[in-house]
């Protein structure tokens, strides 16, 4: 197994803390680490190829209001798990259509939902807490010849403190274009041997994101602040590198600018509609 780019348990890591966080007029952010490799190694004499990549992005608004203490101590908690919150934060800035899954897929994927969970260290879920699960249609990642999109199933949990987290379950992944190419991915991904689990190729997708409410120096007002951790292994054949239809490097810088290029879009879109969702909400109070 490839060791992990990124430890999630390091939050006071020194490129967290260093990075300057710069402000505009709705949103800042700040790519705070990211990397993609190739390595090669050997493995039951098969030579092996790994690309991975990971960004972690910090989106943060501008000072909203906080929440009045009118005696509902879970006024904000119920807002943060509202369809029209989740709709707006899973959507992405194509406004993905997301629905909540039947009782039998989430009873079918809970015991990987807290697996995952803990594997990131998020909140463990509770339905009995009103946690919930999602499927959404992601947005479309390039690839070298291809557009690359995934169905999804998300957790969606609260904490006790207000934190809203999202947790990647699972992710079907669906490669779209000439059809060398699509088989070319789905070797190297084992996308085509999932379900059935064999295949020579290995793929592992983590991704933890954190949206959370922190008062700010000014009296009365604090800002909201999402995390978004998005970890991608893609293990495969060396002899499959010769196959592709640009360089190694090629594909790397591809690969890398892909997934930063996704998370910026959306976060740069959402996190401005949630701030408005959320002023809205305020109103309605």
């Amino acid at each position: 197994m490839q060791p992990s780019l990124f430890h999630l348990q390091n939050r006071n890591s020194p490129i967290l803390q260093n990075q300057a966080q710069p402000r505009t007029s709705s949103y800042s952010a700040v790519v705070v680490a990211f990397k993609a490799t190739s390595s090669s190694n050997d493995k039951g004499n098969k030579k092996r190829a790994t690309l991975q990549g990971i960004v972690n992005k910090i989106t943060k608004t501008d000072s909203v209001p906080l929440p009045s203490s009118d005696g509902n101590t879970n006024s904000l908690n119920q807002f943060l798990r509202d369809k029209k919150t989740i709709d707006v934060l899973l959507g992405g800035s194509k406004k993905h259509k997301v629905e909540p899954v039947s009782d039998n897929v989430l009873s079918e994927n809970m015991d990987q939902w807290l697996t995952k969970s803990k594997a990131v260290e998020a909140e463990e879920p509770s339905i009995s807490n009103g946690d919930r699960m999602y499927t959404v249609r992601t947005a479309e990642m390039n690839f070298p010849g291809l557009k690359v999109s995934s169905n999804a199933l998300i957790g969606t949990t609260v904490t006790p403190t207000d934190e809203l987290q999202f947790v990647l379950v699972k992710t079907e992944q669906i490669p779209d274009g000439p059809a060398p190419l699509v088989w070319l991915f789905n070797k190297m991904t084992g996308n085509d041997k999932a379900k059935s689990g064999g295949g020579d190729s290995k793929q592992a997708i983590r991704s933890l994101s954190r949206l959370n409410l922190k008062s700010s120096s000014e009296g009365g007002t604090g800002i909201f602040s999402l995390a978004t951790m998005l970890e991608l292994s893609v293990e495969f054949p060396s002899l499959l590198l010769k196959l592709m239809p640009v360089s190694k490097e090629k594909a790397e810088e591809q690969f890398s600018s892909s997934i930063r290029n996704t998370v910026e879009k959306d976060q740069s879109v959402v996190v401005p509609m949630f701030r408005q969702l959320y002023l809205d909400w305020l109103e309605k109070k």
